[in-house]
């Protein structure tokens, strides 16, 4: 299967900072920036992950159409990898987008409807799931760290409740870094400058115009920049496989993925410093 690649992200990422401004609220830096952070390698995002996720998805998704739960998604990063991970079946999956926010689930939408997905979204926290029909292939990318510990167990927990008999959770996170403090997110305030002039120069190479203005993209880069979106990761894998048993899961398959930044104790960035996890899971 070929690399994947979503090469309409530059006019997605146009639409979603438009989109993020009319529907967001404490998530607006995170969501208008996030596509523009993908666009640039600024983040690794759904790319990072790609080259364990893409077959391990294929292997779900290639054989029969499935019922698809997108638990929760930054823009539409996810659904394109589904997609792609889907080949000739993608248009036959049923595919349910769910998020807190309404901005990707718009992003969700209308990369569907450029590429003849079925996808139907729902508005609401992943807490408060509630299907109507279960699924057979649950995907969450990234979505442990939104969630503090209480909230990790809820979910997951929700997360089972909606697979169909014989259905997988396919989920991704990401590990703390060796020397991260415990409870450590903040980011140096110094780097809010560092972000915005290496997200501005690599636009520029990629002939990528700036969203918005000056004033508008300052204010959104120093609002994402302190890092309180998040909570704290794992500490180690035996933590994160505690909550994936208590839920009712039991794990088929551990993959080893990308690497994500780490903010250490001393103020210091360090890239590729948090190992990155898939976990392929079923009912025990």
């Amino acid at each position: 299967m070929t690399e994947f690649t979503q090469t309409d992200l530059p006019l997605l990422a146009s639409r979603q900072f438009v989109a993020a401004h009319l529907h967001c609220g404490s998530c607006l830096p995170f969501h208008a920036l996030w596509p523009y952070l993908r666009l640039t390698q600024w983040v690794g995002g759904i790319e990072a992950d790609q080259a364990q996720l893409v077959p391990a998805l294929a292997d779900l998704l290639g054989s029969r159409p499935r019922r698809v739960l997108i638990a929760g998604s930054a823009d539409s990063g996810v659904t394109a990898l589904v997609r792609h991970a889907s080949g000739d079946l993608a248009g036959r999956h049923d595919i349910i987008l769910v998020d807190h926010c309404k901005t990707p689930l718009i992003a969700g939408r209308e990369f569907a409807a450029a590429h003849g997905l079925s996808l139907r979204t729902q508005c609401c926290d992943l807490r408060d799931i509630d299907l109507v029909d279960a699924v057979d292939v649950v995907v969450g990318h990234s979505i442990l760290p939104w969630l503090d510990a209480a909230g990790r167990k809820t979910v997951l927990r929700k997360l089972f409740d909606a697979l169909a008999p014989g259905g997988r959770l396919v989920l991704t996170t990401r590990m703390a870094a060796p020397g991260q403090r415990a409870g450590l997110r903040e980011r140096p305030p110094e780097w809010a400058n560092e972000l915005k002039a290496g997200l501005l120069a690599r636009m520029a190479e990629r002939s990528i115009t700036r969203p918005g203005s000056d004033e508008d993209f300052d204010a959104l880069v120093r609002a994402y920049t302190p890092g309180d979106f998040t909570h704290p990761p794992y500490a180690d894998v035996a933590a994160l496989q505690a909550d994936i048993r208590d839920a009712g899961f039991v794990v088929d398959r551990w993959i080893e993925t990308g690497k994500g930044v780490a903010y250490l104790a001393n103020g210091q960035v360090k890239a590729a410093a948090r190992q990155g996890i898939l976990a392929i899971t079923r009912e025990k």
